[in-house]
């Protein structure tokens, strides 16, 4: 239910034309939820305004994972509220995990704000924003909607086809919400609430969809993708649900790639393993966060496995694809972290050879376990360590790189590159490659010839083609 408002509401006038302009900070489940947002609010009659000055209603979905994440939020917000002196019709709402974290204190900080809805009741801004309704702001929704039940996904309902925007050659589509891992430093599980699992035939139905719109490279999301398991998944028939729906998306959907993130290493049996060999469509990466190579730091964060646990997975799915990317993040200075747990980390490092990393400083967030712990790393120590992880992963990186050069890989092209003539994709691996060519082949694969690298992009050229991509 919404809050009551604690000071006089004020009215909603937003006439017609009506324009939104939506801000994503964060994770790509968030992107996933501005774009269905979006899709809703153009069922109701709305267009996207391409600048902020231009629109009658903008949102900032934002994510407070990080003590960084959140401060950019805030300084976003000090910048856009201004508007609202030459707009006085405009609204401006915050959603995500800042709005469900801080509540009603976001109106302490910014009373012209006018909405504030946690990640799992933006379905609902819509009605609050029709001309009809006599809604008074400010609204602040969080917490589940009232109609949801233990098992539901909140998230949002579906959207005629009429009104769905054009997709691109890459999608998002969330299969779970939530998370029952409780890790010491994360705000996940009290922000968007327990593991929740989407009906499978929903799932695909929302894919095939996506392929209709021009989709050729699907990644599933979940906070822990990988515990996928909706109410009644006996009926999807024997085996692990996760596993099982890849296949049937694999078999469905005239897709060319499957992907899917975040991984738990603790929820990656030998089946979902198995599958890097066996389904072709599934690309040759996989997001496996490590956060530490020491046990004790592991032990202490709740993730569930020891270093010795995760490389027997690491070592499964090279075994199954010799050639899989694998990605991770890693977190310094958490409370406690002493430099041998620091130097593990660094040998683990060494060790696994991960073509890529996220490497962040601990921060305290609100409501952890880690919050209250003593023994807190000084943030210099933590910087130093972040520096050197960094440096020492940029040179894995460029080594890894240096062993594509001169082969040939299938890229599918995203976008346009800086360079004028430039286009940019991913290979399966998942990395980013830049070459010169011709439009045609936008959001289509090219088989492109690596001709340099570096720590974390490939410059290519189309085989036969000039050279200086």
């Amino acid at each position: 239910m919404p809050i009551p408002n604690e000071r006089p509401g004020r009215p909603a006038r937003i006439g017609l034309p009506r324009r939104f302009h939506i801000l994503t900070f964060g994770c790509q489940m968030n992107a996933y939820d501005s774009g269905r947002l979006g899709d809703l609010l153009r069922f109701e009659g709305w267009a996207e305004a391409a600048a902020l000055e231009d629109a009658d209603f903008i949102f900032l979905n934002t994510c407070s994972i990080r003590e960084k994440a959140e401060k950019r939020v805030i300084a976003r917000l000090r910048s856009i509220l201004p508007l609202k002196k030459g707009k006085p019709s405009l609204v401006v709402g915050v959603g995500g995990c800042v709005a469900e974290q801080e509540g009603r204190a976001l109106l302490g900080l910014f009373p012209q704000l006018d909405i504030v809805a946690g990640p799992r009741r933006i379905s609902e801004i819509p009605s609050l924003l029709r001309p009809n309704s006599d809604r008074q702001f400010p609204v602040v929704l969080s917490g589940d909607a009232q109609e949801g039940g233990p098992g539901d996904v909140p998230g949002l309902p579906p959207v005629p086809p009429r009104v769905l925007r054009q997709t691109g050659p890459t999608a998002f589509l969330t299969i779970m919400e939530g998370c029952d891992n409780h890790c010491a430093y994360c705000v996940v599980p009290r922000l968007r609430g327990p593991e929740r699992s989407r009906d499978p035939a929903d799932v695909l139905r929302e894919a095939a969809g996506l392929v209709a719109r021009g989709a050729v490279e699907i990644t599933l999301l979940g906070q822990n993708v990988n515990s996928y398991r909706p109410r009644g998944s006996d009926g999807m028939g024997p085996g692990i649900p996760f596993v099982r729906l890849i296949k049937a998306m694999a078999s469905a959907l005239d897709v060319r790639r499957l992907r899917f993130t975040t991984s738990h290493p603790r929820d990656f049996p030998p089946e979902l393993t198995r599958l890097f060999a066996e389904e072709s469509v599934l690309a040759p990466h996989v997001h496996l966060p490590l956060q530490s190579g020491s046990d004790r730091t592991l032990w202490a964060m709740g993730r569930g496995y020891s270093y010795k646990e995760y490389l027997a997975v690491l070592k499964g799915l090279r075994e199954a694809n010799e050639g899989i990317a694998v990605s991770t993040d890693i977190i310094v200075g958490f409370p406690g972290e002493s430099e041998e747990d620091f130097d593990l980390t660094l040998k683990a490092m060494e060790e696994i050879r991960f073509d890529s990393a996220f490497c962040f400083r601990y921060s305290d967030r609100p409501g952890t376990r880690a919050q209250a712990m003593p023994w807190k790393v000084p943030e210099a120590d933590k910087a130093s360590r972040l520096q050197r992880l960094i440096a020492l992963q940029k040179e894995i990186g460029a080594g890894i790189n240096r062993g594509l050069l001169g082969t040939v890989q299938e890229v599918l092209v995203e976008g346009r590159g800086r360079e004028p003539g430039q286009l940019s994709g991913r290979t399966g691996g998942n990395k980013i490659v830049n070459f010169q060519g011709p439009d045609r082949y936008l959001g289509d694969f090219a088989s492109v010839r690596i001709l340099r690298t570096g720590p974390v992009s490939l410059l290519g050229g189309l085989p036969g083609g000039r050279e200086g991509a």
